[in-house]
């Protein structure tokens, strides 16, 4: 039987990893947390290049908006400004991000990012398509479609990519 506290950590040490190597922010570790609620998200970075309340998530089935309305809720506890993004995935799968599309603002002023109907383009030239999903049950199987280089707006709620999409983002920043 598999730990899922455990399994967690070690998802959140990746991504922390990841962040690190990839994204390239030298400071990103895994967030404080105690009993009753977190202290800091679940990944952070010391010198706050990481600008996101960021909450992971590695499960059988992540519940994206459950684990949103978390990141929320822990993020409201610190009084914390930052837009709230999940990092998940799905046992057997790959990992991927959302975005609440009502912070979208902040997150386009983050990402140095233009969003028009149907595109998100960055200062580096990358463009990627926005399209509109109608079902938070049927997000997955749309995203596996995509082959990259797109994100859903799923239910005009949250903004759904593969990590590979958000890394684009990340350093396409001016």
């Amino acid at each position: 039987m598999v730990d899922s506290r455990n399994k967690g950590k070690v998802f959140e040490r990746l991504i922390a990893n990841r962040l690190r190597d990839v994204f390239n922010i030298p400071g990103a570790r895994r967030g404080l947390t105690q009993s009753g609620g977190a202290l800091e998200p679940d990944v952070t970075a010391d010198d706050g290049a990481w600008p996101f309340w960021t909450e992971c998530k590695a499960m059988k089935q992540v519940n994206v908006q459950a684990a949103l309305r978390q990141a929320d809720r822990d993020a409201g506890r610190k009084q914390i400004r930052s837009p709230v993004l999940v990092i998940g995935r799905e046992t057997g799968g790959d990992i991927f991000f959302a975005l609440r599309w009502s912070e979208r603002e902040a997150w386009a002023e983050i990402f140095g990012c233009v969003i028009t109907p149907g595109l998100i383009c960055t200062p580096g030239l990358n463009v990627l398509g926005l399209t509109p999903h109608k079902s938070w049950r049927t997000f997955r199987k749309a995203l596996a479609e995509t082959h990259g280089g797109n994100v859903l707006l799923v239910e005009e709620d949250a903004i759904v990519g593969w990590i590979e999409e958000l890394q684009t983002l990340w350093l396409s920043r001016s």
